[in-house]
């Protein structure tokens, strides 16, 4: 006669799962942005030396930590989205899948950036760099593939995170699990980036790139110490 009572008392309080949502959301944003930075750094340290294939061979740990680095970054990616999935999808499914879709595209062509330098690594062979200087083959396939590299994180990371950016800031605008100004932040930060691409000065990339950074490492601490404003229903 009691069952019903002990079935509710054993389950757990409404916004349980949101908050360890919320949490999550947090720690995947902070590693994401951590990772994808100094991944990104370490690597383009190396890459961008003029004697590729020499820079690469006598940085073999820099570039495989660099490497790492950025395929937490790809795992993280994903993370977020999972994250956000059952708070979003309550109030709008339909928007939710297509930010889980960008993500997911986010997340691959950021695992395809990362494996280029192990494919470069593979250049490198047995008998170290001295050849590579009588093997323009080699060194002709290696700038192709440093070449697409480039191409990737210049271009399709940066389109399908400003997508999915958009996306997950507007929702979070209108559903209320974190506070406006933030999602505003967010929206108007995620148009910085997508004006990035277009921006050849190194220093006005920068400063364009820093309100998004300060944005998902603020939102990363909102969401870890104080989680979703509403919690599920």
């Amino acid at each position: 006669m009691n069952t019903p009572a002990r079935d509710t008392a054993s389950k757990p309080p409404a916004g349980t799962f949101d908050r360890a949502n919320a949490r999550f959301a947090g720690a995947m944003f902070l590693l994401a942005m951590v990772a994808s930075l100094s991944g990104g750094l370490l690597l383009q340290s190396i890459l961008n030396q003029p004697d590729l294939l020499t820079a690469i061979d006598a940085q073999k740990p820099l570039l495989l930590a660099g490497v790492v680095l950025e395929l937490l970054n790809a795992f993280a990616v994903i993370g977020i989205a999972a994250a956000f999935w059952v708070p979003l999808k309550r109030r709008a499914p339909g928007m939710t899948a297509g930010y889980l879709a960008l993500r997911t595209l986010e997340a691959a062509v950021c695992f395809a950036a990362a494996l280029i330098p192990l494919l470069l690594l593979g250049l490198t062979g047995p008998n170290g760099a001295g050849r590579f200087s009588a093997d323009g083959d080699i060194i002709l396939y290696a700038t192709m593939l440093n070449t697409l590299r480039d191409g990737i994180t210049a271009y399709a990371v940066p389109i399908f995170f400003a997508a999915g950016g958009l996306l997950l800031y507007i929702m979070l605008l209108r559903s209320g699990l974190v506070h406006k100004y933030i999602a505003v932040w967010g929206i108007i930060a995620v148009f910085c980036v997508a004006a990035n691409m277009f921006v050849p000065d190194v220093m006005i990339k920068g400063l364009l790139a820093l309100p998004i950074i300060l944005n998902e490492v603020y939102l990363g601490g909102y969401l870890l110490i104080k989680g979703f404003r509403k919690e599920s229903q």
